[in-house]
């Protein structure tokens, strides 16, 4: 992961896999992609999410995303942020934003997603890991 952390991307555990997670602060010609991906499972503006995601920094806020290097697609997305108290106690951290796209969903994406994100919140020094949802509690319950 320290290498992830540096380069941003992590070869998925199965060496054929075209599957690669990256952080958006480091690969943002996937920006596009994913403001589409996210727009369509919460509609706003495609203008508004790409400048919300060209914001991303290795530092958080930071966008994550799971990509099909064969397909150049996003199947995936998670963003982090430091949680309200952390600004002063540094210990948690907040996961939004978590969307498969509706292709690959029910094939495990999520969860890798989440278990990669919840590696990545500890490799960052968070002892917590806030999940925000209004509309998708059962995908959590799942995880």
């Amino acid at each position: 992961l320290k290498q992830w952390r540096r380069v941003g991307c992590c070869p998925m555990p199965h060496a054929t896999s075209p599957l690669v997670f990256k952080s958006l602060c480091d690969h943002e010609e996937l920006i596009v992609h994913t403001a589409a991906l996210l727009e369509s499972q919460w509609p706003t503006s495609l203008e508004q999410r790409q400048r919300q995601l060209a914001k991303s920094s290795p530092q958080l806020p930071c966008s994550f995303v799971l990509v099909d290097e064969e397909q150049s697609s996003v199947l995936a997305h998670g963003r982090l942020a430091v949680a309200g108290e952390s600004a002063v106690d540094g210990f948690s951290c907040v996961l939004t934003s978590v969307v498969v796209a509706v292709a690959s969903r029910k094939s495990g994406i999520g969860r890798l997603l989440m278990q990669h994100l919840g590696e990545v919140a500890r490799d960052m020094g968070f002892c917590y890991m806030y999940l925000w949802t209004k509309d998708q509690v059962r995908f959590y319950e799942n995880y």
